[in-house]
């Protein structure tokens, strides 16, 4: 029995309360009077919130070795259960029926809740986290880390407890006064720009009425898209924990307090349905604050100072992967794998970093691999068979990738992963929709899509993937808008010249222009799109946009001599003759052969009644090309307007014998007779 003990013992360190309870069950049923068994139950239903049922096993447990452990959990237990049927004017007769059986008197316990957080700067969001609070702590404690606006005013008109701290870089050494301040018998770690999900209320005041808890685990829902729609990132830390002098954060950068747990045996339990909702990842408020750099700079002096902590490491490598950084992050996440110890929460995610960063920079045969390495030692969950269908897709091994992403929907999220929830809700279904356009079933793959965006419209890779399957059947208008909103997202910037495509292959030539105009703009040292640009600008036959587009470029790179002769007729068509007068004399500089470019000169002084000089600029145009037949015809038309009719007369000739269909020529030859 002393064997059966000890293994139920184990069972419940490793977070298997399950079987534990099936092995000490099966004990009492041999022994029902074992006093030894009765208590180590009681305990275990005591940490799976069952008090009610731990009692009588109380009862039976006299003489157990965990009977006064027992005992002290289930008088803190209904203690602080009275107190709150107390505040909240309840009758708890059971309870105290059951009281009356535990023969312990409580210890120094109580159900008083302080939310404690570090501010800097926050009066655009404190108010409505503060607000989140109200009716559910007792005590607010805001430590001030160095505001210069209306922090701490507001702070003070939800009567909280201000704290001061001088900056030093180190986000546990700020949160640890917040911890000094506080009086109550429970912390609530919780940020500014976090809100407390109404629902969570009750749920918090029941968590307090268990003191043999260390703390609860707390779902935070990090919003990613400034609307707080479908894209969320899931994560569930330790945010509730008793207030106990050897319970304090630690790290710089991502503090954590379950450390002290570790070191202390506390046993930590899931707040089911509690949620703390998260908006500071949101992409504006990032850039506001500069916290990718800042959150970089601190993780990678934390690596430095602990570069055997592979907890610092998952951190650094997934902040790269958020700037994009994918090689370092590479880097960073292969050095937290080689430190990952035992079930560690953020293990499959390190896994899970690896392969996006190998796969964004197109290594999809490493990916695939890394996948594989999260299976072999114990990291595989549904993040991962998302990524390993991601990499088979990659590959072309399109039926191996149907068959990986089907299992997405069919593998469940465990409590404690943390990652981007959305691969259950509706990524998963992009990846599916894609793998089935490449096997030639676009046609069931679109429905997916759509749902998809249903769900998150503005998922850019949804966009992306639909607007290809509609572009292949040949909707390209809605194929063009897709991917033009499709491009705001990083990474899909050629979306716009994809959007360039579609819509000058739907009749649409000034939306194709702008298109490849916001094309080039993101990369104007490409030639081909300053090549692109310019010829979907000639389609518009707008003036104006042509004048801009060339302008841009010109102001960029130098321009060929035919683009200075269209830089020079766009300005002409608009009346800026001296600036198009310029353009052509330019486009002459680097090209003395160009007879477009004399042509034109000669077209714009003729128009300006300039007909000498008009007449000079067509003779050196008809020099380089004199089978040019309307150079000839406009040659003729300088001279009668100077007099030279004979000059006119030949000039007139040689236009028709170059084009006898030329009828202006004829007529101006035969009025030039008459």
């Amino acid at each position: 029995m002393a064997e059966r003990l000890a293994q139920a013992q184990a069972l419940f360190k490793a977070y298997r309360q399950e079987s534990a309870e099936v092995l000490l069950r099966s004990g009492l049923d041999e022994r029902p009077n074992d006093p030894d068994l009765h208590a180590e139950l009681g305990v275990l239903l005591s940490y799976t919130q069952r008090e009610f049922e731990a009692v009588p096993h109380y009862v039976q447990s006299q003489g157990a070795r965990k009977h006064a452990e027992l005992g002290q959990i289930l008088a803190d237990y209904f203690h602080c259960r009275a107190m709150m049927a107390e505040r909240l004017g309840l009758e708890d007769s059971e309870a105290k029926e059951l009281a009356q059986q535990i023969n312990v008197q409580p210890g120094k316990v109580s159900i008083k809740i302080s939310a404690c957080l570090i501010v800097k700067d926050e009066e655009r969001c404190l108010d409505r986290c503060l607000s989140s609070l109200k009716g559910v702590v007792d005590e607010i404690v805001v430590v001030d880390t160095g505001s210069r606006d209306k922090t701490v005013q507001i702070a003070e008109s939800h009567g909280a407890k201000i704290g001061h701290f001088d900056w030093v870089g180190d986000f546990a050494a700020a949160r640890n006064v917040s911890l000094e301040l506080a009086t109550g018998d429970w912390a609530l770690w919780i940020d500014a720009d976090e809100e407390l999900a109404p629902e969570s209320a009750m749920l918090l005041r029941e968590a307090a009425m268990r003191p043999h808890f260390g703390g609860y685990y707390i779902r935070i829902v990090n919003f990613m898209d400034s609307d707080g729609g479908a894209n969320q990132y899931v994560h569930t830390p330790v945010r509730l924990f008793r207030l106990r002098p050897e319970i304090r954060f630690e790290g710089r950068i991502h503090e954590q307090v379950l450390p002290s747990f570790e070191r202390n045996n506390y046993v930590c339990a899931t707040l089911q349905g509690a949620t703390i909702y998260h908006y500071g990842y949101q992409a504006e408020t990032m850039r506001e604050k500069n916290k990718i750099d800042r959150t970089i700079g601190m993780l990678e002096r934390e690596t430095r100072e602990h570069p055997r902590d592979a907890f610092h490491w998952f951190n650094l490598a997934n902040a790269y992967c958020v700037a994009r950084r994918f090689e370092d992050a590479i880097r960073a996440a292969r050095i937290g794998i080689h430190f990952l110890e035992g079930p560690a929460p953020y293990g499959p995610v390190t896994y899970q970093i690896l392969t996006t960063a190998l796969l964004a920079m197109n290594r999809p045969e490493e990916a695939l691999q890394s996948c594989e390495d999260a299976r072999l030692n114990g990291y595989f969950t549904v993040v991962n068979q998302f990524e390993l269908a991601h990499a088979l897709y990659k590959l072309g091994k399109f039926e191996e990738a149907l068959e990986a992403v089907d299992k997405v929907d069919a593998m469940p999220w465990p409590s404690d992963l943390a990652g981007d929830i959305g691969i259950k809700t509706y990524k998963s279904r992009v990846l599916r929709g894609q793998v089935l356009h490449a096997l030639g079933r676009t046609e069931e793959g679109i429905p997916l899509l759509r749902a998809a965006l249903s769900h998150d419209p503005n998922f850019a890779i949804a966009k992306h993937g639909l607007a290809q399957m509609l572009s292949s059947l040949g909707h390209k208008e809605e194929a063009a808008q897709l991917f033009w909103e499709a491009a705001e997202a990083p990474g899909l910037a050629d979306c716009r010249i994809l959007a360039a495509q579609c819509w000058r292959e739907s009749g649409k030539p000034m939306q194709a222009a702008v298109a490849m105009g916001a094309a080039w703009f993101d990369g104007p040292e490409r030639e081909d799109l300053t090549a692109a640009w310019v010829q979907l600008a000639e389609e518009t036959e707008d003036p104006e946009y042509r004048v801009s587009a060339y302008g841009a470029i010109s102001d960029r790179h130098p321009l060929s001599a035919e683009a200075c002769v269209n830089y020079g007729r766009a300005l002409c068509d608009v009346g800026r003759f001296e600036e198009g007068l310029v353009c052509f004399h330019r486009a002459i500089r680097q090209d003395p052969d160009s007879a477009n470019a004399y042509f034109n000169v000669g077209d714009l002084l003729y128009h300006l009644e300039r007909f000498i000089d008009a007449a000079s600029a067509y003779e050196s145009g008809l020099r380089l090309r004199p089978d040019h037949a309307s150079g000839w015809f406009v040659l003729g038309n300088c001279f009668a307007r100077l007099g030279h009719n004979d000059g006119a007369a030949i000039a007139y000739k040689q236009a028709l014998t170059l084009d006898p269909s030329l009828g202006a020529a004829a007529q101006n030859l035969e009025a030039l007779a008459a």
